[in-house]
């Protein structure tokens, strides 16, 4: 199950209404749950196919990692290889193939290091991880020249003579005041006005989602008061940039509103346009697809700002992974709790901050923790938890006998935290390398 696919099913359950039993929600979701049968069904595979397919892909992999240099199997280890190999090496179709393998959000269900799956369980999970590779792969081929092929549409609009299709102007009028609430003494005829514009021009027609989209978002009070109003079609298309890295109480509101517009007319003009095409003139059209702070559901965002909003861990296993958790018997709660916590504290008693900041000052800390994940010796990091801990200049008032062991867990989960973010922000540099070579592929 994907994180997308988790989020709704748990946004349904809600702990403090005592109509909303667990058990019940639990047995729901159990039902919605694709099964193991429905799976092979659905991408029309036989069990038999899919282990000799999986065995096919595991020996792959195993050459892979041998021809990258990956010192060990660890996903930290594996990422960091292949990004040096890329730089010093360059690419091919094998190594783009292992890299979309890597962020995929399944790739820790199938081949993570250490993780404890059955047969079924990765085989059920191998699927859309194929999957998502084959779709990585040809965004990463084409998403440019998808972006040229919408700027040269836009940069030639023409209105011939004769219709290059037909679209239903009443519907469209009917569904926005039914579904979207727009309503006004011209539109019907605007529409009606512009439907037949579209349909004169190869261009429009090919984008008509997102030029019904640009009118009723951009334009929709002279659509809805103005009579006989004619639209300049290709200002529908020039950039707007707006606030998309906080909310400031009106923004995300705002934002939503151009998504549902725009999924709006995706829903209405469904089966009859290139939908990737047009999902890349959104994103062109505007730095909304830059926004990290709302739901795509139904839209492809360009790759990289897709994956840098995804889930993505080189310590798969959560803080089973942090050798002070689970050498010092540590709860999990203990941890959260505590980083929940740090910044709500008196000044004195904070401790992350500081911990944070000299993490990052002194990147030798993650390559000497690195070098005991290759060396399978991380049970031997409390030197580096212990120089973190003196070189971030913690108090002495946050130093009790009964909260230390909770403290260095805290500190090497920092450490970890760290490291994962400096790898996935080179993997997703990788995008920018592989698009560079400038080929595009069916």
């Amino acid at each position: 199950m994907s994180n997308d696919e988790i989020l709704q099913f748990y946004a349904g359950y809600d702990e403090d209404d005592e109509d909303c039993s667990l058990d019940e929600f639990l047995d729901k979701i159990e039902a919605e749950c694709e099964s193991f049968e429905k799976r092979l069904k659905r991408y029309n595979i036989t069990l038999v196919e899919l282990r000799r397919k999986y065995a096919d892909f595991a020996k792959w992999y195993g050459e892979m990692i041998n021809r990258i240099g990956a010192e060990c199997k660890q996903k930290a280890v594996v990422c960091r290889a292949l990004c040096r190999y890329i730089r010093e090496h360059g690419f091919d179709d094998d190594i783009i193939k292992l890299w979309c393998i890597c962020v995929s959000e399944y790739y820790d269900y199938v081949i993570a290091y250490d993780f404890d799956n059955d047969e079924q369980s990765i085989l059920f999970n191998f699927l859309p991880l194929e999957s998502n590779m084959h779709d990585f792969i040809y965004r990463i081929k084409n998403e440019d020249a998808v972006l040229d092929k919408f700027n040269a549409l836009v940069n030639s609009i023409q209105l011939g003579d004769k219709p290059v299709g037909n679209i239903d102007s009443k519907r469209i009028y009917h569904e926005l005041s039914l579904k979207m609430g727009i309503n006004g003494p011209e539109l019907e005829a605007n529409l009606e006005n512009a439907a037949a514009d579209i349909c004169r021009s190869p261009q429009l027609h090919k984008l008509a989602p997102l030029v019904f989209y640009s009118l009723l978002k951009r334009q929709e009070k002279r659509m809805t008061d103005t009579s006989g109003y004619e639209p300049n079609y290709k200002a529908l298309f020039n950039v707007m940039v707006r606030c998309i890295d906080r909310d400031n109480g009106k923004n995300i509101s705002a934002i939503n509103s151009h998504l549902d517009m725009y999924r709006f007319f995706k829903q209405i003009f469904k089966g009859q346009f290139d939908e990737y095409l047009c999902d890349m003139g959104f994103s062109a059209i505007s730095n909304i697809s830059q926004c990290s702070l709302v739901s795509f559901d139904g839209i492809t965002r360009p790759l990289y700002y897709q994956l840098r909003d995804e889930c993505f861990t080189v310590f798969p296993n959560g803080l089973f992974d942090n050798p002070v958790v689970v050498g010092a018997d540590v709860h999990h709660d203990d941890v959260a709790n505590y980083q929940y916590y740090d910044d709500r504290l008196p000044p004195k008693y904070r401790i992350l901050g500081k911990v944070r900041r000299y993490i990052a000052e002194n990147e030798q800390l993650s390559e000497d923790y690195i070098s005991l994940i290759i060396n399978g010796k991380t049970d031997n990091c409390m030197p580096i938890v212990l120089s973190i801990f003196s070189g971030a200049d913690i108090g002495g008032s946050v130093r009790k006998p009964e909260l230390m062991d909770v403290i260095y867990a805290v500190i090497m989960d920092e450490l970890q935290q760290h490291i994962n973010e400096q790898i996935y922000a080179d993997m997703l540099d990788m995008i920018g390398i592989f698009k560079a070579k400038g080929e595009t592929y069916e």
